[in-house]
């Protein structure tokens, strides 16, 4: 295993985990005080949405780092799991995107970039061989 890959192996489960908390911080400071504005889940403070971005955040953490320790057993079953790691942090931007506007998405995309492409070289995916054509 290279130093590349234990480095990007920081990267990323250290955004998974500031993920998960900033989603548990996100959910602990709910709007006690909103009116309740129909079809904003985020101005409900009983919406299931806060406890659901919750277990996503944790969820994805679980996920990174399952992903980097599976990958160095078995490096396709590592870099399947960083992909349905990739699926729940949609589903946790989903969410997100639904109560807010597409600003609070856009913010994020950057750092989620920088994280994903660690993750992908933390699972060893930027060495898997790829079949070839016969020619």
């Amino acid at each position: 295993m290279t130093m590349v890959r234990v480095a990007g192996a920081l990267i990323y489960v250290g955004g998974a985990f500031a993920w998960a908390i900033a989603m548990a911080f996100w959910s602990f400071i709910r709007c006690d005080s909103c009116n309740s504005t129909p079809g904003v889940w985020f101005e409900n403070p009983q919406s299931w949405q806060y406890d659901a971005i919750v277990w996503f955040g944790w969820t994805g953490l679980a996920l990174a780092a399952l992903a980097f320790c599976l990958s160095l057993v078995r490096q396709w079953i590592g870099f399947l799991t960083f992909w349905v790691h990739v699926a729940v942090f949609l589903g946790n931007l989903v969410i997100i995107v639904a109560g807010r506007s597409i600003g609070a998405a856009l913010q994020i995309v950057l750092p989620a970039a920088l994280v994903a492409c660690a993750g992908f070289v933390a699972v060893g995916g930027h060495s898997l061989s790829w079949p070839r054509p016969k020619s």
